[in-house]
């Protein structure tokens, strides 16, 4: 039977004096298969990519991977007596070959997957999940993703500086994937039932009352993103582009009515006298406030505001919190609301969270007054503590 061998091709350097890695079988002749990577003579070591490449154990797990494709065609043409007949040319082609659909078909089950969602920044997070999929491995397969795979992969991901909680997000999309294929019988795998997803805790995104005050006492020059991130407070944690976009026409009889762009839940907020007063410094003719008119775009609007709140001081001139975002506002709301004693499920509703069982919430018309309720609580908190 052929013999199989990594061999790095020393014959030409390629232009930044690399050389590529080459799998070798021995059949009448040297049969050469290119791998995807190359390496400098010192970064070869041992029939390995040296640890100080980039990437190096996942570009190794996958050529490792290619060795075990070749090999099992081999065996299979071997044991079908097709391998002593074949030229060194016909062989070549063979193991050249891409094995049929299955890549397509995962490929296509996750993006016919990804169309299901609803949520633009859903999609989005899917579609940039399977870019770096097809990074590490171009031609992905149900079979072919077991737990080595998801190993490496989440090794690949470390090592191009992912954080913990990054790389979970993409290895719950492949399990999401691999859910929804289970439950039409596009596969039988699943190579999640071992494989854990590991996160980290990570720091709560929230302010306390003392903190949300001086905010409403800074003045200086970054008023106007202070006034943003308070009016978001003040309508409950409103999401920044749903708040920046939201219509003139959308106030009525003293309420702000919405449907968000992220769930297209919709929104009904009475307007307290202190988000009003935000709403009548920034007049335009379109919008609720002028505060988009600012910057070229939301995406502009968004790093100047973020990077502007990390900046704010308190009145003796501390930073008030170097972490600080717009995610603040929903947060802080949340965690004042629940540290005054108002109920998980009044929370959940305000915040448009499901709560309860499914079959409950049917039967459920929660009462908008609770909601309105909750909030002037936790605007008259923050008064109380003064």
């Amino acid at each position: 039977m052929a013999t199989i061998r990594l061999y790095l091709d020393k014959r030409r350097s390629k232009q930044d004096g690399s050389y590529p890695i080459k799998i070798v079988i021995n059949h009448r002749k040297d049969i050469m298969i290119n791998t995807p990577y190359s390496v400098k003579e010192k970064e070869w070591k041992n029939n390995r990519i040296a640890k100080s490449v980039s990437n190096s154990e996942a570009k190794n797990a996958k050529i490792t991977k290619m060795m075990s494709d070749i090999e099992a065609k081999l065996l299979d043409l071997d044991r079908d007596g097709k391998l002593r007949l074949l030229s060194d040319k016909q062989l070549k082609e063979k193991l050249q070959t891409k094995r049929s659909d299955k890549p397509t078909l995962f490929i296509q089950t996750y993006k016919s997957f990804t169309d299901t969602r609803t949520a633009e920044r859903t999609r989005e997070l899917y579609n940039n999940t399977l870019n770096k999929i097809l990074e590490y491995d171009p031609e992905p397969t149900f079979e072919g993703i077991d737990y080595d795979w998801l190993e490496n992969f989440d090794l690949h991901l470390r090592q191009k500086g992912d954080a913990t909680n990054t790389r979970a997000i993409e290895l719950r999309n492949i399990r999401a994937v691999f859910n929804h294929a289970l439950k039409k019988d596009i596969t039988n795998v699943y190579p999640f039932r071992k494989f854990e997803i590991k996160k980290e805790e990570t720091w709560h995104l929230d302010l306390e009352i003392k903190e949300i005050q001086s905010i409403i006492k800074y003045d200086g020059k970054w008023n106007h993103f202070r006034d943003c991130f308070m009016l978001s407070f003040y309508l409950i944690g409103m999401n920044l582009k749903d708040m920046l976009f939201a219509k003139k026409k959308d106030v009525k009889k003293g309420r702000l009515e919405y449907r968000r762009s992220k769930t297209k839940k919709l929104y009904s907020i009475k307007i307290e006298p202190e988000a009003k007063e935000i709403i009548d410094r920034y007049p335009d003719d379109e919008y609720m406030v002028s505060f988009i008119r600012m910057y070229k775009d939301y995406d502009g609007f968004k790093r100047a505001i973020n990077y502007a709140l990390k900046k704010l001081t308190d009145e003796e001139g501390n930073v008030i919190d170097e972490r600080m975002s717009t995610y603040f506002a929903r947060h802080s709301w949340a965690t004042i609301a629940s540290d005054i004693g108002i109920s998980k499920d009044t929370i959940s509703e305000a915040l448009g969270h499901k709560y309860g069982s499914k079959i409950t919430g049917i039967y459920i018309n929660f009462d908008s007054e609770k909601v309105d309720l909750a909030n002037r609580k936790v605007i008259d908190a923050l008064t109380k503590e003064c």
